[in-house]
């Protein structure tokens, strides 16, 4: 489950800075009629995501604020995507990041190091700083 505040989840350490969850009204695109944009306030109820509400692709934003591509609303129900490891529990795994035209691959959300740039090596980004801390 995915907290208002995303306290206390693994995704804790990427998704405020990454997935912008304010409202604004999600964009049909041009290509297959998918939607994109934030996370509306609406969406969040209680402690889980209402995905009904969520836009087919949700913005990613750099450690800047700056809106950097988009990454499929399965990451919101599914953050591993599948992956599991050596122990059977789920792993951490890149997403990727699509362009404005929802089909370009312009990076990856990397865990522990946010939006990594198409050409950047994961390896040379500074993990994101974090603290675990109770919920305000």
């Amino acid at each position: 489950m995915l907290s208002r505040r995303l306290s206390g989840a693994v995704l804790a350490v990427s998704l405020p800075l990454l997935l912008s969850a304010v409202v604004t009204v999600a964009v049909a695109d041009a290509v297959g009629g998918a939607t994109k944009g934030r996370i509306p306030d609406a969406a969040f109820v209680g402690t889980t995501v209402d995905l009904n509400q969520v836009p087919d692709y949700v913005s990613v934003s750099d450690q800047g604020g700056n809106v950097v591509g988009y990454v499929s609303k399965e990451v919101i129900s599914n953050p591993t995507l599948g992956a599991i490891d050596k122990q059977g529990r789920p792993a951490a795994t890149s997403w990727t990041v699509l362009g404005e035209d929802l089909k370009t691959v312009v990076g990856y959300v990397v865990p522990d190091k946010g939006f990594v740039p198409i050409g950047i090596d994961p390896a040379t980004v500074s993990p994101i700083p974090y603290k675990v801390a109770p919920a305000p």
